[in-house]
């Protein structure tokens, strides 16, 4: 578990002394971007991936759009109190 932490492909919220109380499952194909981002992929491994990845119909790693200049956060009411 500490492994696929470290990589980036799960994320765990430690509650008491349950290290793994929750845990978040990363999209597979953010978790492979990020990591042959970090140059941690071989070429060949990812090409391979890629190629199941389209074949199966799998989506690609979505695009974060840019913020425009001008737009606005909006805290939700519940969120406000607790955002600092």
């Amino acid at each position: 578990m500490r492994l696929l932490e470290s990589l980036g492909l799960i994320k765990a919220q430690k509650i008491g002394n349950e290290s793994y109380r929750y845990v978040l499952l990363i999209d597979p194909a953010v978790a492979i971007d990020a990591l042959a981002k970090k140059g941690r992929v071989d070429a060949a491994w990812r090409a391979t991936y890629d190629a199941r990845r389209i074949a199966t119909k799998e989506s690609s790693p979505l695009a974060v759009p840019e913020k425009k200049s001008g737009q606005k956060v909006v805290r939700m009411p519940a969120a406000a109190g607790k955002a600092k």
